[in-house]
């Protein structure tokens, strides 16, 4: 199990959820508190949002910074899958996944794109910039969701400014028991 002591926004929000959300495929205490995911009102999509204030959180950066001062892209990945999770139990309307009928599992992580940002020298993900974790179900099939995630640069305004990193999972949702795909809401048709 992992243990998270920072108290960080990011760090609580992720701690917060590690209580709601544990399932199959995901490593605990990396899940996202139920109210931090939100519905778009234009396009009826759920959305995450997980600001991660390196910038100006000493302790956080610590906790993620690498010994060559990038940021642990292994540290963001399970941050990336437990988020997927997360917003996929949100689109399909369960608010306790601990007490859900179904069970979401990672089928895959489908692809994982790492961005050099504008100006940037070296290699990795620079330790003294603020990041935000963007997510999305994009996509549905019968039992399955694509839950599209972006890690992006934040400047000291808190304007989005650069995508560092984007990955895409395919989550599929099951019976609790595990023995039978469960159908899962559809996408919001968008309009004109």
């Amino acid at each position: 199990a992992i243990t998270l002591t920072s108290t960080s926004p990011p760090r609580r929000a992720l701690a917060a959820a590690a209580r709601h959300v544990k399932h199959a495929g995901h490593r605990p205490g990396l899940e996202i508190a139920p109210e931090q995911v939100t519905v778009d009102a234009a396009s009826g999509l759920s959305l995450l949002r997980i600001d991660f204030p390196f910038a100006t959180d000493a302790a956080l950066r610590e906790e993620y910074a690498s010994f060559l001062g990038h940021i642990r892209v292994g540290k963001l990945l399970e941050d990336l899958d437990a988020a997927a999770g997360a917003i996929a139990y949100h689109h399909c309307g369960e608010a306790d996944p601990l007490n859900s009928a179904l069970t979401i599992v990672t089928a895959s992580c489908d692809r994982i794109d790492l961005r050099r940002p504008e100006g940037a020298t070296g290699g990795g993900i620079a330790s003294d910039a603020s990041l935000r974790l963007l997510g999305a179900v994009t996509w549905v099939g019968n039992s399955s969701m694509c839950v599209d995630m972006d890690v992006v640069r934040v400047d000291d305004a808190g304007r989005e400014t650069d995508v560092v990193l984007s990955a895409g999972f395919t989550m599929v949702a099951r019976t609790r028991a595990g023995d039978a795909a469960v159908t899962v809401p559809r996408l919001p048709a968008p309009t004109p």
